[in-house]
């Protein structure tokens, strides 16, 4: 496997990491009757946190890998809401708005990585082309750090 398509998975791993936060971020605060529970008939399902792993595959590279979080959510007590069980209790989603904003910005910073291995690579590869056709000229890249 190459430089750039190891550069590549870790690439899309963390997009995928940036996207499973952001959703939940957005869902968070949807709170949901408790499964199972005497809530009123058509009420509406908490949201389901979601994770992201990642695996190495052979060869290079990795892999993001999206499972839901268990448990999906905790009890609230929320008696004004309109799904709230006998006992006023809500299902609220199981998601720490801190871990999910780190989780944010570490996929921010490995996409950036990345990116970088990517664009060292490239110009690696330039390089070589350049001095395969060389006409007897030497020269040294000065930007090749930049």
């Amino acid at each position: 496997m190459s430089t750039a398509s190891i550069a590549l998975s870790g690439m899309l791993a963390a997009q995928t990491r940036l996207e499973v936060a952001a959703e939940n971020i957005a869902n968070a605060s949807t709170a949901g009757a408790i499964p199972g529970s005497d809530a009123p008939a058509g009420s509406p399902a908490p949201a389901t946190p979601r994770r992201v792993d990642t695996i190495e595959l052979s060869g290079g590279g990795t892999k993001a890998v999206i499972s839901n979080v268990s448990p999906a959510y905790t009890k609230a007590h929320d008696p004004s809401a309109p799904y709230a069980n006998s006992n006023g209790d809500v299902a609220q989603p199981n998601i720490d708005l801190g871990t999910e904003i780190g989780n944010a910005m570490d996929a921010r910073t490995q996409f950036a990585a990345n990116a970088a291995v990517m664009k060292i690579s490239d110009r690696m590869m330039q390089d070589l082309i350049d001095i395969m056709n060389d006409d007897g000229r030497r020269y040294r890249r000065t930007d090749i750090y930049t």
